[in-house]
């Protein structure tokens, strides 16, 4: 276990790490980008050691968008390492589809929605998560989850 800071006890660096791992899905992506957009390293905040989702793209508009707004991110410097994490707009386009094909009933994947919804705000490109959800169907799920994400 690599030290948070070298001015953390160890006892309140295990309580920091154990809460982190216990964060929703939502506020971890969320931290992610607060960190990136600080200009720090994640191994700078946290360990890297979560578990990636790999996801197979599909010939559609919506697969070819998403990887072409990716974003390149530095995750290790030794040894170097950088991964492609879908855009906030992207993951909230992805999970809402899966909400659906779910049957509208998973907790979780409705909870994350709204949590990114809310941390990223105004910074999201609305009329590309429209545009999209029309196309994959979740279109009234979108219009929904931005009404019930209220910004501050």
């Amino acid at each position: 276990m690599s030290a948070l800071s070298t001015e953390t006890h160890p006892d309140i660096e295990r309580l920091q790490i154990e809460r982190l791992r216990q964060m929703p899905t939502w506020r971890k992506m969320a931290l992610m980008a607060e960190v990136a957009l600080a200009g720090l390293r994640l191994e700078q905040v946290v360990p890297f050691t979560q578990a990636l989702d790999l996801f197979i793209a599909r010939p559609r508009d919506f697969d070819r968008a998403q990887l072409a707004r990716r974003q390149l991110y530095l995750v290790s410097e030794d040894p170097e390492q950088r991964a492609y994490v879908a855009s906030a707009e992207d993951i909230v386009l992805s999970k809402l589809k899966w909400y659906r094909l779910g049957g509208e009933v998973s907790d979780r994947q409705w909870h994350d929605v709204l949590g990114v919804l809310k941390v990223q705000g105004e910074r999201l490109d609305r009329d590309y998560m429209r545009r999209m959800a029309a196309g994959l169907g979740v279109a009234d799920l979108l219009t929904h989850s931005l009404e019930e994400a209220v910004w501050p």
